[in-house]
C-alpha cells in the first residue's frame, strides 16, 4: 500500500500590524509586491522607497502551498526592497505575491512647515464710499529661508525626532497542528506535532526611538510506532533584542540581544552586539561580537564565540549599484575556528532589471585537515531578472555549495569524505507571462550536478488571482523532479480565501514516485 499523507489541520492565525490605541482601521495600507529574486536568506522585491516601503517592515510571500513565508525588510532603493525570511528559501521562487503593510500617513505628501493663510470668506460686493476689509494675516511661526530659482518653492519636510515618534506594537500569534498517520508497513506510525509562537516589535518604548523586538516559539511533538510512544516539547526564542539609534538625525545604531545580523545576514545569529555607523549618505561600517547559536530546535548557545566587521556603500540615492563586503572570525570552545569572508552585489541597470549575487569564502589554514591551505569558495548565489512594462519576466539562477569544515557542530550528519570532496552546482531559468491582470504563466527548468550524480526537473503553474473576490487565488500545476534516488511526476491543485486578519488554504497533491535504489514506484496524495 502506498504512504498517505494527511494533513488534517493547518491553523496558521495572522493578524495585520496590530495599531495604537486610538488608531483607526484604515491608517494602515497593504502593498502588493512581487519577489524578483532570492539569495542566500534574502528575497528583493520590485517595490522600494517610492512606493512606501521602509526597512523594518514585516512582509509574507504567498507560497503555492502552505502557510505564507515571513520576513522583514532590511534595506530599501528607489525602485526595490530586500527582505530577511525566517527559515530557509525553499518552496520559494521568482514571481511570487506578497504583501507589505505600511503606515497611511508614510504614503501622503508632508504638509509645509509654515502655517498657512487663512481662506478669505466670499464678500458681498463692498460699498461704494468703503474699502473692502482684509483679514489679517496670522504671525508667522518659523523664520524665512532663503530661497533661490534652483530650490523648489514647498518647503522642505521636517522629520520628528527619536523622542517625539509615537510608540507603536505590532506583532502576530500563530498556531499550528501537524497529523501524519502510515499504516503502509508491517508496524504502523502516528506523528504528531503541534507550535503555537508570538513574534513583535515594541517601537520607541523608552521614548528615545528605539525597538524592542521579541521572537519565539513552543512546540510539542508525539509520535507512536508500534505501540512504542515519544514526547518531546521545547521553547525556541529566535529574537530578543532591543535596538537604538539608526533613525532620522542618528549616523549610529546599535542592536543588543539575540538577533540575526542585519548587515551581513550570511554571518547568523547572534547573541551579542553589532554596531554600525554612518559615513556620509552612502557608506556604512560596523562590527559585532557576541556567540553563535547552533541552528537546532533549541538553539542553544555559549560554545561559539564570532567577531566580524563588515562594510556596505551605495552608489547614489537610488542605490543602482550596491555592495558590501565583511569578515568573519570564530571560537569553537576557545580554540580558532573559522575565517570567513562574505560579499554581496546588487545591481539595477534599468527600472525593470536586476542583478544580485552573493558569495562565502572560507581561508584555510594548516591546522585543517580536510582541506588545502588557503581560500575556497563555499557558497555562491547569483540571480538576475528582467521583467516587462506588460508585467512578463524572464529569470537566469545560479548556485554553487561546498561543506566547510568547521569544529562547530552545525553539520552533524556530514561526512568527513562529503566535506573535503562534495560541491553541487544547480542552475536553470524561469519566467512568467501576464496573460491578463489576473492570470499568470508560470515556468521553471533547473538543472544540477555534484561529484558523482546530476538532474534536473521543471514545473508549469497557471495561477488565477482575485477570483471570485479580490485577495483569493485558484492555482494548477504540473512538476517533475529528477533526484539522486528518485523521480517524481506530479499534479497539484490549491485554493486560497483571504479575510480582513487571516487566511485558509486547501491543497491537493498528487505524486508518483519511481524509486530507483529499491526499484519500486509509490504513488503519494496529499491533503492540506
Amino acid at each position: 500500500m502506498s504512504p498517505l499523507a494527511l494533513l488534517l489541520l493547518c491553523l496558521a492565525q495572522e493578524t495585520a500590524p496590530a495599531r495604537p490605541s486610538g488608531e483607526k482601521r484604515d491608517e494602515f495600507v497593504r502593498i502588493e509586491v512581487t519577489c524578483t529574486a532570492l539569495s542566500g536568506s534574502s528575497a528583493y522585491l520590485d517595490l522600494g522607497r517610492e512606493a512606501g516601503l521602509a526597512p523594518g517592515d514585516r512582509m509574507r510571500l504567498f507560497t503555492p502551498t502552505g502557510a505564507p513565508r515571513r520576513g522583514r525588510i532590511t534595506s530599501v532603493s528607489r525602485t526595490s526592497a530586500r527582505a530577511e525570511l525566517e527559515g530557509d528559501l525553499e518552496g520559494l521562487e521568482i514571481g511570487l505575491l506578497g504583501e507589505v503593510w505600511v503606515p497611511r500617513k508614510r504614503l501622503e505628501a508632508p504638509a509645509p512647515s509654515t502655517d498657512e493663510a487663512p481662506k478669505e470668506p466670499e464678500a458681498a460686493a463692498p460699498a461704494a464710499e468703503t474699502e473692502p476689509s482684509v483679514p489679517a494675516h496670522p504671525p508667522w511661526t518659523s523664520p524665512p529661508e532663503e530661497w533661490n530659482h534652483a530650490q523648489p518653492l514647498l518647503a522642505p519636510a521636517h522629520g520628528l525626532a527619536p523622542e517625539e515618534r509615537p510608540r507603536r506594537f505590532d506583532g502576530r500569534v500563530y498556531t499550528s497542528a501537524d497529523w501524519t498517520s502510515d499504516d503502509s508497513g508491517e508496524e504502523p506510525r502516528d506523528f504528531f506535532s503541534s507550535a503555537v509562537g508570538f513574534d513583535g516589535r515594541l517601537e520607541n518604548p523608552f521614548g528615545h526611538g528605539g525597538e524592542l523586538a521579541f521572537d519565539a516559539e513552543y512546540f510539542a511533538r508525539r509520535s507512536d510506532t508500534a505501540g512504542v510512544t515519544e514526547d518531546e516539547d521545547k521553547l525556541r526564542i529566535d529574537r530578543a533584542s532591543y535596538t537604538f539609534g539608526g533613525v532620522r538625525g542618528a549616523r549610529d545604531r546599535t542592536e543588543v540581544g539575540r538577533f540575526l545580523q542585519r548587515e551581513l545576514p550570511s554571518f547568523g545569529f547572534l547573541d551579542g552586539v553589532e554596531y554600525v555607523h554612518q559615513l556620509g549618505t552612502s557608506q556604512r561600517v560596523g562590527a559585532s561580537v557576541g556567540f553563535l547559536p547552533i541552528p537546532d530546535d533549541l538553539f542553544t548557545s555559549g560554545d561559539d564565540m564570532q567577531a566580524a566587521l563588515f562594510w556596505r556603500r551605495a552608489s547614489d540615492e537610488a542605490q543602482r549599484v550596491s555592495y558590501g563586503a565583511g569578515y568573519q572570525k570564530t571560537w569553537h570552545e576557545g580554540a580558532a575556528d573559522r575565517d570567513l569572508f562574505a560579499a554581496e552585489l546588487e545591481l539595477h541597470p534599468s527600472a525593470r532589471s536586476s542583478l544580485f549575487g552573493s558569495a562565502l569564502i572560507d581561508y584555510y589554514t594548516a591546522g585543517d585537515t580536510l582541506k588545502d591551505s588557503g581560500p575556497e569558495l563555499t557558497q555562491l548565489f547569483v540571480n538576475g531578472t528582467l521583467r516587462t512594462e506588460g508585467g512578463h519576466g524572464l529569470g537566469l539562477f545560479l548556485s554553487r555549495f561546498r561543506w566547510p569544515e568547521l569544529e562547530r557542530d552545525e553539520f552533524p550528519d556530514v561526512t568527513a569524505e562529503e566535506i573535503a570532496e562534495a560541491v553541487s552546482t544547480r542552475y536553470g531559468a524561469d519566467g512568467w507571462l501576464a496573460l491578463s491582470r489576473r492570470t499568470q504563466l508560470y515556468g521553471r527548468a533547473e538543472a544540477w550536478s555534484d561529484e558523482d550524480d546530476s538532474g534536473g526537473g521543471g514545473r508549469l503553474r497557471m495561477t488565477w488571482r482575485d477570483l471570485p473576490r479580490r485577495g483569493d487565488l485558484l492555482l494548477a500545476e504540473l512538476f517533475v523532479n529528477e533526484s539522486k534516488f528518485t523521480s517524481a511526476l506530479g499534479v497539484r491543485a490549491s485554493a486560497r480565501r483571504r479575510y480582513e486578519r487571516g487566511s485558509v488554504d486547501l491543497s491537493w497533491d498528487s505524486t508518483s514516485f519511481d524509486q530507483d535504489a529499491v526499484d519500486e514506484d509509490l504513488l503519494q496524495h496529499a491533503v492540506r
